[in-house]
Formats: C-alpha cells, structure tokens, sequence
C-alpha cells in the first residue's frame, strides 16, 4: 500500500473513531431513565439494501437498542458469510434522532457506522451510512441513505471506495390476527464500481422489490418474504445469484 493509500486509510479509521465517539456521546448526556429493548433471531438470508451478505446462506441476526423518546443508540451484529471465507459477523453501531409532527407522521436522521472483525480484509470494509426517513402512521416509510465509502470487491482481496445512494419505500399493512402485509421498493445507485463478470462495463444502479407476509404472537414474529433483484442487481451480487428469492425469519423481542 503506498503512502497516500495509507493515509486515506488512516483517514478513515480516525473518521470512523471519531464517529463513533459523538454517536456515544450523543445519547450520553440523555440516557437517564431511557427504555432498553432488543431483538434476537434467525433468517434463511442476510439481507441489506437488497444484496446478500451471506451469498445466500442461512444466517443469526441481533439487535440491542436504547432509547429515551427522542434518540435511539444501537448495537446490532448480522451473519456474514462471503465467498471463499468462514462464516463470520457484520456490527453495526447507529444513532438515530426523531421528530414528530402530531400523531401520524414522524421523521428521522441516522447514522449508521459498520465493521466486519472477522472478515480477511476487515480494513477495508469499515464504512459509514447517513440515512433520513418519512413515516406515516407506522404504515408507510420512505427512506434515503448514502455512503461516501462504500466498499465492493474490485477483485479477490482488493477493494474499491465507491459512493452509493438508496432510497427504499415500504407500505405496513395489518390484517387482523397478528397478520400483516410488507411491500417495499428500493433503487440504488452506485458509482465507481465494475461488474464482476464484465469488468469493462460500469455498474450505475439496480432496482430490489419486496413482498411477503408477517405474523406476530406476543414478542414473536415470523416473516415470509419474496425478494427480487434486477438484472443489474444480480449480475452485481455474481456467483450466479438468483434474481428472485424466498427469504424466512424468525424473531424474539425483549
């Protein structure tokens, strides 16, 4: 790695250090008296932003959050399983901050910074996430998020820095009887990455969809989802992902 290389990468750490520690800082101040809760489970996929972090493998999930009515610090760790390597865990640190506008609509800003200890080139997959979010009545979401680091495998055990915006909409639907309908869109839009299997092509942005069904009894929750990339998208994931998916998870929350 030559020297500016290095310096970028130590920029980067000390940014992400930084972040780190005003998202801790953040809630600090404010965590008196704020509400504990978490969530534990297993899914068929790991599923982010529509890509597998598994290559479609089965894989745990868990989620620790507080939260005192306006801010939520949270702790989260996903099964990531990448090709030719063990299984191992993405962890995700995330602040969020919200504001509500009478009793149906709420807006959000977060920050999302993520790490990947137990991957082979953990360095270079240290990356941040900025997010800001519309919802209404707990049915409808709107969400825009965008990463300045991005990383993607330009070849095996080398990385590229890419910037990725996605803006993802879902629609919550109750049914009755602990059912619920989920629809969600989302579009991405990726710049400085090449397509694994044609390198000489540019990939500027995939479409993903989404639709299944939920069922809640108490604190479980079980979900059926049927995700769909586009031929961009898969072409993207490689290692002959298939465009359309059957995703199943289940879920404890505490």
């Amino acid at each position: 790695m030559g020297a500016t290389a290095g310096s970028r990468a130590w920029v980067r750490q000390r940014a992400g250090a930084g972040l780190r520690a005003l998202m801790l800082a953040a809630v600090s101040s404010s965590a008196v008296g704020a509400e504990w809760s978490g969530l534990v489970g297993w899914g068929s996929d790991s599923l982010l932003h529509g890509r597998s972090l598994t290559d479609g493998r089965p894989g745990w999930f868990g989620d620790l959050r507080v939260d005192n009515g306006r801010w939520t610090l949270g702790l989260g760790a996903v099964t990531e399983h990448p090709p030719l390597q063990s299984r191992g865990a993405q962890l995700t640190l995330d602040l969020d901050r919200r504001w509500r506008f009478g009793e149906d609509w709420l807006l959000r800003a977060g920050l999302v910074h993520y790490e990947s200890p137990w991957n082979l080139w953990n360095d270079e997959l240290r990356y941040d996430e900025a997010s800001i979010g519309l919802g209404w009545r707990g049915r409808w979401s709107l969400l825009a998020s965008h990463a300045p680091d991005l990383p993607v495998v330009e070849a095996p055990g080398r990385y590229r820095r890419a910037r990725a915006t996605w803006v993802e909409s879902g629609w919550h639907q109750p049914l009755g009887s602990g059912f619920a309908l989920h629809v969600g869109l989302g579009h991405a839009d990726i710049r400085g990455v090449h397509y694994a299997r044609q390198p000489q092509i540019e990939l500027r942005d995939y479409a993903y969809a989404s639709a299944g069904l939920g069922f809640a009894y108490g604190d479980i929750h079980l979900h059926a989802l049927v995700v769909h990339a586009s031929r961009r998208g898969a072409d993207y994931f490689g290692n002959g992902a298939p465009r359309t998916r059957l995703a199943v998870s289940a879920s404890w929350a505490f």
